[in-house]
């Protein structure tokens, strides 16, 4: 070791053995590849090894050393070759090779590693291109065979994003919810398992399709139609069975799915009374299950018609949700009064948002009444509108049933004996009381006159709160 005044030098080799420090969440590095690495710090373990600590780390692609020709300089270095990526072909077959070894031993395998082994990074795929290649590698697909991409499994251990856009690529069309692709999956899933495991299906059959018939001679070409009616036959007969085990368990999913495969496809004659049957009962099943749906939609509904305004504003909102989620069940046509309900009461769950608190009405209601009490002391009565202006603007935008519950506040300590200081307040002419005057009294339980009687009541009100004379000293004002 030496040192100059800016540096200082130590002997160390090159190569050493030591341990590396990745995040939690990093892939194993590869043998034989280099790789540079980022973020990196040196230093010692418990054992007495190097250990380098990183971020990550970055694969170096190896560039071929120079080979020296004649009459060219050795230190003439030539640009790297890039690499191919390799062909669509090429990764159907690996991805197939995958998903069948995947079958076979009863396990899943994560995207990443469909691409490791096909020699790919990860993000170079985009879903379309997933779904081209997946779709390719499950031909040739006939109804009843498993759909080995659902052993492709996501980094929070469900479907891959692209299952659902596989299914649709092999002739699924009906849309899926999250729960219903997750069973979809499953399903499949163990199918594939079960099938592959039992060598059922086999690399040769599934990788290799038939020869042309036009080019073999018509012995073959005879043969090749016995073989495909014969294939035919047992692909129906697998769905057949697979539709019969899934009536026996009431899976109408399942059964779905096998008729919807079945649908325009010439069925063997003695299968096709199975077919009928299994049909006629998914009818009627499809049919009970549906009318179910909507008795609990209508049961909610009920009770949200007889109990909705004494639910809290947190429980109509439960049941709201549960009912919109089971309406989407029962569809339109079905449910179209219960649809009508649910807007309806959304609407005024809205509205409930909107209106004060209890808290909010006591704080007006305060300020009312020290208002009605000056106004007793100046002989004279006030609008809504009024009281708004010098109080608090806000009162204007009040909810009818917001301004009744202010002006009860106002009079809840007013003694049975005095008339209320709600009857202060008039209509904008001034000279009738309140429209919700009436609305006031029978929310205190005070006597509630008939509409004939109610002007002489409320007169009878104003003379008690401002005395005999009260009309001429007002109409001095």
């Amino acid at each position: 070791m030496h040192s100059t005044e800016t540096h200082r030098y130590f002997d160390v080799s090159v190569r050493i053995t030591g341990r590396i420090a990745l995040p939690v969440h990093s892939e194993a590095p590869e043998s034989h590849r280099s790789y540079l690495p980022v973020g990196a710090t040196l230093s010692w373990d418990k054992e007495g090894r190097w250990l380098i600590s990183a971020e990550g780390l970055q694969p170096v692609q190896a560039e071929a050393a120079p080979q020296k020709t004649e009459g060219s300089p050795a230190n003439v270095r030539h640009p790297p070759q890039p690499v191919q990526a390799p062909s669509d072909s090429s990764l159907v077959c690996s991805f197939r090779r995958t998903l069948e070894s995947t079958a076979r031993s009863g396990g899943a395998v994560t995207v990443s590693t469909l691409c490791k082994r096909a020699r790919i990074k990860g993000d170079v795929l985009t879903p379309e291109r997933w779904q081209t290649l997946l779709v390719q590698a499950e031909q040739p697909w006939t109804p009843g065979k498993p759909i080995l991409s659902a052993l492709v499994k996501d980094r929070d251990g469900g479907p891959a994003p692209f299952f659902a856009e596989v299914l649709r690529g092999l002739g699924w069309t009906r849309s899926f919810s999250r729960t219903e692709l997750l069973d979809v999956w499953s399903r499949e899933g163990r199918r594939a398992h079960a099938a592959f495991g039992n060598g059922r299906w086999s690399t040769a059959s599934v990788a290799s399709p038939d020869p042309k018939p036009d080019c073999l001679p018509q012995t073959s070409r005879q043969t090749c139609s016995d073989s495909a009616a014969v294939r035919h036959r047992a692909a129906c007969d697998a769905l057949i069975d697979w539709a019969c085990e899934a009536q026996r368990t009431n899976d109408l999913r399942s059964v779905e799915q096998v008729l919807f495969l079945l649908d325009g496809v010439v069925v063997p004659p003695e299968t096709d009374r199975t077919v009928k049957t299994l049909t006629e009962w998914f009818s009627d099943r499809s049919a009970e299950v549906l009318y179910g749906t909507w008795e609990r939609l209508s049961t909610l509904t009920e009770r949200l018609n007889q109990e909705g305004d004494d639910l809290h504003p947190d429980q109509m909102r439960r049941l709201l949700d549960d009912a919109e989620e089971i309406a989407r069940e029962v569809g339109e046509e079905l449910g179209a009064a219960e649809i009508q309900d649910i807007a309806r009461w959304r609407q005024h769950l809205t509205q409930l948002a909107a209106r004060p608190t209890l808290a909010e009405i006591r704080r007006h209601a305060m300020a009312v009444r020290v208002a009605l009490r000056r106004n007793v002391g100046e002989v004279r009565t006030t609008t809504w509108g009024e009281l708004a202006a010098r109080i608090d603007l806000s009162l204007s935008s009040l909810h009818p049933e917001d301004r009744v519950a202010v002006l009860v506040e106002v009079d809840r300590d007013t003694p049975h004996t005095s008339p209320p200081l709600s009857a202060l307040v008039t209509d904008r002419g001034g000279d009738r009381p309140h429209p919700l005057y009436r609305q006031v009294l029978f929310n205190l339980d005070r006597l509630t006159p008939s509409p004939d009687a109610m002007h002489m009541h409320w007169r009878m009100a104003l003379r008690h709160h401002f005395g005999w004379g009260w009309e001429t000293r007002m109409a001095k004002q």
